[in-house]
């Protein structure tokens, strides 16, 4: 029996089922597809010029008819002509659809809930795809779900971590029994789906968190969606689709369904009618899909992290596309070009995706009528989807609003006792913008003392009134955080900022008084300086440098040693090595250790210190070996690097490891001496002993540590180093160990204990004190928890857990761990409490007992108003002492009455004048040259003291005042920048001497270090064998190198006054030899006169007690040293940082006109990006963490601790830790009281809509309806109205008519408006109408004008008003022509067939095959089963049977093939007989 076929019906050439071909009709197939690859190559070459031949021939027809208007010999022309005709059936002309951004943020975005949304699905391949799996999905989670049927989709997706790539979709559309057509190439439609199932995947115990209430224990599953089958997700280069499903929380519901019956019967009460939707009941959303935003946050173990999108209304981004903008962004790409570059990579894509397909049909022999791949955009197939730079830039702000309060808080934890302050006022011109005006005049920036922005608001003023709001929030950060107060604040403009930061900054004026007790207790013998310099002297320290003599040393001291209690065996050690500094300024090689000292304590009290030279030896001697690790405790800084080193340059680092050490940084820290373990030696010594310790970076940094023998300057540096470090042991061992905790026998009832920080976000905080109180009787279980409050009861150990009766709270906003707020889930800090006394429950490792000092200081810092301490038990525990507050200032001793208190500088040294086109007249004067005699006199007036000279004119100029008889130094907590000082006289730009002026009052101002740079220029003159000549010359060219390692410093008024008038006197009045003019004129003259009051004040001079200098670090920790060893400084003097801030951003962001809220969001990434870059640069110890997401280092960092009991980054601050408090940055509230009770009183349409933009400025500024500039039409007619009824022009009448404008405000065409609005619009107002009534005035000469040009203007006819012989008989063909508009050209193709590349190329690894020569694979069909393949032409035709029967019976074999019987053995001869 035949068996038939079971194989699936393919396609043919025509279409059909497929049927037997003979050999001559595949020969036949085979010729004509030949035929028709020859046709259609040679089709493409003949339709290359058709073009070019066709223009070709319009130019000669053309060029033909001007010759021969008749049309004689046009048939011949076009007869030469060839015409190509292009068969249809071979090439047809496609006309694709353009690749463009086609998702875009709605106008509806933020108005409608992007899980409630009706969506209609589209019937694709794709739809279809998702539907099975959604349907597959709700049958195997259902509860009727057979026991023994197998959730084979389950776990495929548990095997392939909840993702279906693309390249599975064979297996799964065969298992979920989906057609597809493989002819057509649906493969490239289909996407990876992503199954988001929580509850599924990872248990009922990841079932997802309603928002609303914060419980997960009444949510169950709602079912998946029959409208919409999966939420569409863009990625870098193409996109995916996630699926999930709703669920219900019964408690919203059941809250919902009573709010609605409760707001029927009210409405039924009130014959109201009120309808609600089935959805929402009462406008209450009880339902939710497991991916919102929300809920994403508050799955358990942070597995909402996993979700690899970023949802929007309709569709979403990837986490690496989100996690991309901000960089991006923030080095100013803009979103519209990041989406291009999107836009780039999916068609570049999708042109892959038809490539490949176009070889894959060059591979088959029905090529020609096999379809292309779709248009990109075509929704029902390929259906591409890239996002425009609106909707990257609406992503954007959607998750900066998740991310905010975040990195507020990362700037706010950021103190500030010194800050700079300075104003930009283009940056409001790019960002922040409205219908294309500045909502803003300036931007404020501050930064701290590291350099790090700790403020940033913009103003729509310059009035002082506008920084008060945002400087009071920032002192009640302060004050909420325990931070350091403040105490210094450089502006560029310090007459008229000091005044208005004084009264602001309660602290600074207490600094402002200090200073002023400084000058009045100290001036009279200001001149004798106490030196406390630490020495050494010479019988102190010995060198040894033969082993036989170190062992016999060892064992004596540890003889000494052993004779001592066991407290007092102490030894201080330090160690040196040769390092050789690179050209570059970096450790080119390390030598091994060479120099080991030991400090001790002998008999007689003295402290002195060996220096054993080790370099030599193979290994440490023995009896020094023994030493070490014996009993004896080695303390230094940093020793512990130096054992490991010694260890390991002499092969005995296992026995080094038993070696006992205290690291001083680390024990001063935890007695809260210092807050960072990483303090240098010399700052250690400085605070505990109140002694200098010259460090000189020569000896410290060099390699003649190996020399065959020490200098004295090594020898006494080495002992020094290893004394103090002893010495600073001393008087550390004697302040109690703040940092001990509570362990479980301590903690008994009664007990008085200090509260200290959990975590206290770095180990400079273990020593702090939040809170004080006594330990209760209560257990965990009894303690009450208050209303409002939950424990988080699943990470607590009960056993170290104790409840504290607080007495006293220092720490105010430290957040108590494990507790929760109920409603919203939100940390509980120490005031939630309410007022002491009150109950907490703590664990120990925040608990120490209390310590009766004076030296503790609460988390962070001390506050003295907040110690009124009583114990629970009745007996008074005794509070901190009080710090006293700063007795009065005494009366200023002004110079000789020079000039009054209250007086005002001159109008002219207010504003910047930009060129000398604007300045005065020169004025006569004439240089003075200053005589050896004159600087021995100032010498002896300014140093020595010398009244008798007080009596000459000294340095007399007739454009500055006289010189006053004596001068008293002062100072000011509000300090000018100098570097504005220098810039201040605007001189001409190629004035022959303004460069050396520019060098004089440079060197003039900023006094170098005298030591440091000798000890520099001899440092440079050995090692390059410069002269003093050229190193003048250097330092006046080119002082870069020499700022950053020789520290400057502005002197004191009497000192500085002299220098800056000298420069002034001397240099002012230098003739220009080109143009005859001097360097100052008036204008100059009347600025530096009140440069010089300004100095008297103590302006800008350097108050005492304060550096502006520190080392940089490289990203080791390492101090940064030049190339010949020095220490490279930073500095921190003056708004140069904040300058830095202000041109970056313009630099950035100067050629975008965003939006407010973008602008905000912009402004918060770039503060964040900044201070975590100078955090890192210039915090000692702070992690380089290598990405900007900090966040993720607070929650490693718990969790690090949590599990391992480790701190990952000591010196990190966790800014979780904190609350957060009012104080906003960016656009703040701007408007004050009284307007903003004006604009309550405002009733709104409900039917007004607003923009986003308005309504976040709404939402920042806390008002109804924005206040933008005058913009539109009703509004310059209302204030034209207003100016007539007012009556009044002037400013005092603009917040008038600020409140008037209100009465007429309705949030369509009239908004409210700020008095700087209106008052900024009346300028605007004042000259429109100027120019209108300019416009008005040259009516007649206008239509006169009008009249020329028309009478001008060419006509081809003549007008009826002007008679024909008026009228030119003949024109020039240019005059009466007027060009034709054309259409844009195409691109031309080559002009000869020689420029045609007729070979193959390739590109980018691409083969662009011009003549396709490829055999087709499918040819030669495979047959079926059951079917006869071709015969083998090789082998010939196949012989006829033979009859067998025939056959035995001897016939031959022709007879058995002509025998019947051959085809059938009945049939033989033989049978039939």
């Amino acid at each position: 029996m035949k068996r038939k076929s079971t194989s699936s019906q393919r396609p043919t050439l025509d279409g059909k089922h497929k049927e037997k071909i003979s050999q001559g009709q595949k020969r036949a197939h085979a010729e004509r597809l030949e035929a028709s690859r020859q046709t259609n190559q040679a089709t493409f070459m003949n339709s290359l010029y058709a073009n070019v031949r066709r223009q070709q021939a319009e130019a000669n027809a053309a060029e033909h008819s001007e010759q021969n208007p008749d049309g004689e010999g046009e048939d011949e022309r076009n007869a030469s002509i060839p015409i190509i005709d292009q068969p249809p059936e071979l090439i047809e002309r496609h006309e694709g659809m353009p690749i463009v951004p086609n998702l875009d943020i709605l106008d509806d975005e933020e108005f409608v809930d992007e899980d409630l949304t009706e969506e209609e699905p589209e019937l694709t391949i794709m739809h279809r795809y998702l539907q099975a799996i959604q349907k597959r999905l709700q049958y195997e989670t259902s509860p009727k779900f057979p026991a023994l049927e197998n959730k084979w989709l389950n776990e495929f997706l548990g095997e392939n971590d909840w993702w279906i790539h693309r390249h599975q979709y064979r297996s799964i559309c065969r298992l979920l029994q989906i057609q597809y057509k493989e002819e057509e190439n649906e493969a490239a439609y289909f996407r990876k789906v992503y199954v988001w199932l929580p509850d599924v995947r990872w248990g009922p115990s990841c079932m997802p968190t309603c928002a609303k209430c914060g419980s997960n224990t009444t949510v169950r599953n709602n079912g998946f969606r029959d409208n919409h089958f999966g939420r569409r997700v863009v990625a870098l280069d193409h996109d995916y689709y996630c699926i999930s499903r709703r669920y219900r929380c019964n408690n919203c519901e059941q809250k919902a369904r009573e709010a609605k019956i409760a707001i029927q019967q009210s409405a039924a009460a009130n014959n109201i009618a009120i309808q609600f939707t089935e959805e929402t009941d009462s406008g209450q959303q009880y339902s939710f899909m497991a991916w919102n935003r929300k809920t994403l946050e508050l799955y358990p173990h942070g597995i909402g992290q996993e979700f690899p999108a970023f949802l929007t209304h309709r569709s979403g981004v990837d986490r690496l596309l989100l996690d991309m903008m901000r960089p991006l962004f923030d080095k100013g790409l803009r979103p519209g070009a990041f989406a291009d570059t999107i836009l780039e990579l999916h068609a570049k894509r999708y042109h892959q995706e038809c490539l490949k397909h176009e070889l894959e049909l060059a591979k088959t022999a029905n090529r020609y009528h096999r379809p292309m791949l779709s248009a990109f955009g075509d929704t029902s197939k390929y259906n591409g989807l890239v996002p425009t730079g609106s909707y990257l830039m609406y992503v954007y702000k959607l998750f900066h609003s998740t991310i905010k309060d975040f990195l507020d808080t990362e700037v706010k934890k950021r103190g500030a006792k010194m800050i700079c302050v300075d104003a930009s006022y283009k940056e409001p011109k790019h960002l922040c913008q409205y219908h294309g005006q500045n909502l803003f005049k300036g931007l404020i920036t501050v930064t701290n003392e590291i350099g790090e922005i700790r403020l940033q608001f913009h103003v729509v003023t310059d009035d002082h009134e506008q920084f008060r709001p945002s400087l009071i929030a920032f002192l009640e950060t302060v004050k909420a955080y325990g931070q350091n107060p403040l105490e210094l604040v450089f502006t560029d403009n310090v007459q008229a900022d000091r005044q208005f930061y004084l009264d602001t900054f309660p602290s600074l004026a207490e600094a402002q008084a200090r200073l002023d007790r400084i000058v009045t207790g100290g001036n009279e013998e200001s001149g004798d300086e106490q030196d406390n310099t630490c020495t050494v002297d010479d019988d102190q320290f010995f060198v040894i440098s033969e082993r036989g003599e170190m062992n016999r040393f060892v064992t004596a001291l540890d003889e000494i040693m052993q004779d001592k209690s066991a407290e007092d065996q102490v030894v201080g050690l330090d160690a040196e090595w040769n390092v050789n500094i690179a050209s570059y300024g970096m450790p080119k090689k390390i030598g091994k250790l060479a120099l080991l000292i030991l400090a001790y304590k002998d008999s007689d009290g003295r402290h002195k210190a060996a220096l054993l030279r080790l370099h030599k030896f193979p290994s440490l001697p023995h009896r020094l070996l023994a030493f070490l690790v014996g009993g004896t405790k080695f303390v230094g800084n940093y020793v512990g690097g130096d054992i490991k080193r010694l260890g390991r340059d002499y092969h005995c680092e296992d026995e080094m490891k038993k070696v006992s050490v205290v690291n001083l940084g680390r024990y001063a820290r935890d007695r809260d001496v210092v807050q960072s373990g990483t303090v240098r030696l010399d700052a250690l010594v400085q605070i505990c002993l109140g002694e200098t310790m010259q460090k000189q970076a020569s000896v410290r940094v060099s390699s003649k540590w190996e020399q065959p023998s020490l200098s004295q300057d090594q020898k006494k540096y080495a002992a020094l180093d290893g004394i103090k470090s002893l010495e600073v042991y001393l008087y550390l061992r004697q302040k109690p160990d703040l940092s001990v905790r509570l362990s479980v026998e301590e903690a008994r009832a009664g007990l008085c204990i200090d509260v200290a920080p959990l975590r206290g976000g770095a180990l400079s905080m273990v020593a702090t004190r939040c809170a004080t109180g006594t330990l209760t009787e209560q257990t965990y279980d009894e303690w009450e928890v208050p209303s409002d409050m939950r424990l988080d009861t699943g990470q607590i150990n009960k056993r170290r857990y104790r409840v504290v009766n607080v007495c006293s709270v220092v720490a105010p906003h430290y957040i108590v761990p494990y507790v929760k707020k109920k409603e919203s889930g939100g940390p509980v800090c120490l005031d939630d409490f309410g007022a002491p006394p009150f109950f907490v429950i703590l664990p120990l490792t925040m608990l120490k007992q209390h310590i009766e000092s004076d030296t503790i200081r609460p988390f962070p810092n001390m506050n003295p108003n907040v110690n009124n301490m009583t114990g629970a038990t009745g007996g008074a525990i005794p509070p901190a002492p009080i710090v006293p507050p700063a007795p009065p200032a005494p009366p200023r001793i002004m110079q000789n009455q020079l000039f009054d208190q209250n007086e005002t500088f001159t109008e002219e040294d207010t504003g910047q004048i930009g060129t000398m086109d604007q300045l005065d007249g020169d004025a006569e004067t004439a240089a003075v040259n200053l005589s050896n005699k004159d600087v021995e006199m100032l010498h002896k007036v300014c140093l020595l003291g010398d009244k008798a000279a007080l009596g000459n004119d000294l340095l007399a100029c007739a454009h500055l005042d006289n010189a006053p008889d004596k001068i008293t130094d002062c100072f000011s907590a509000v300090v000018g920048d100098v570097f504005h000082l220098m810039d201040r006289m605007k001189i001409p730009t190629h004035h022959e001497f303004k460069k050396a002026f520019k060098v004089a009052l440079r060197d003039s101002v900023l006094q170098w270090s005298p030591p440091e740079l000798e000890e520099v220029k001899t440092a440079v003159k050995a090692k390059d064998g410069k002269t003093d000549d050229e190193i003048d010359a250097d330092m006046y060219f080119n002082a870069a190198f020499w700022k950053a390692c020789v520290p400057r410093r502005v002197l004191p008024p009497r000192l500085l006054y002299w220098r800056v008038r000298a420069v002034f006197v001397s240099f002012g009045g230098m003739i220009d030899s080109t143009s005859k003019k001097p360097l100052f004129n008036k204008t100059a003259w009347k600025k530096a006169n009140n440069i010089l009051k300004e100095i008297l004040r103590g302006y800008y001079s350097d108050p005492p007690g304060y550096s502006f200098y520190s080392t940089k670090f490289n990203k080791r920790g390492e101090p940064m040293v030049n190339a010949y060893g020095f220490d490279i400084l930073s500095c921190r003097r003056g708004t140069n940082d904040v300058e830095s801030t202000h041109k970056l951003l313009l630099s950035i962001f100067g050629t975008w006109h965003i939006g407010l809220q973008m602008s905000d969001c912009l402004l918060r990434e770039r503060r964040h990006r900044h201070n975590q870059r100078c955090s890192e640069k210039r915090r000692l110890g702070h992690p380089c963490i290598g990405h900007y997401d900090t966040w993720l280092i607070d929650a490693l960092q718990i969790l690090v601790q949590v599990n391992h009991g480790i701190l990952l980054h000591p010196n990190w601050i966790n800014s979780s830790d904190f609350k957060n408090t009012q104080e906003k940055f960016g656009t703040i509230t701007l408007h004050d009281a009284e307007l903003a009770e004006a604009l309550a009183k405002v009733q709104i349409d409900e039917s007004v809509r607003l923009t986003h933009d308005m309504q976040y400025l709404c939402s920042v500024m806390g008002t109804k309806l924005p206040l933008l500039p005058v913009h539109t039409i009703d509004e310059r007619r209302h204030f034209s109205n207003l100016v007539v009824q007012l009556q009044n022009g002037q400013d005092k009448s603009c917040k008038k008519m600020a409140l008037e404008w209100t009465k007429a405000v309705n949030g369509v065409t009239i908004f409210p408006k700020l008095p700087v609005h209106l008052r900024n619009y009346r300028d605007k107002f004042e000259r429109n109408a100027k120019v209108r009534q300019a416009f008005k005035d040259a009516q007649e000469s206008r239509e006169i004008l009008s009249t020329l040009n028309k009478a001008l203007c060419p006509e081809i006819e003549a007008d009826e008003g002007i008679d024909a012989e008026d009228t030119p008989q003949q024109l020039d063909n240019y005059t009466r022509q007027w060009p034709a508009i054309c259409a844009p050209p195409q691109l031309l193709l080559p002009l000869a067939p020689s420029a045609v590349e007729p070979g193959n190329i390739h590109v980018g690894g691409v083969l662009i095959n011009k003549a396709p020569d490829i055999a087709p694979l499918d040819r030669i069909k495979k047959r079926g089963r059951g079917q006869r393949g071709p015969d083998n032409p090789r082998k010939g035709a196949r012989p006829k049977r033979r009859c067998m029967l025939c056959k035995g019976k001897g016939e031959t074999d022709d007879a058995a093939r002509n025998c019947p019987g051959s085809r059938h053995r009945e049939d033989c001869k033989h049978l039939q007989r």
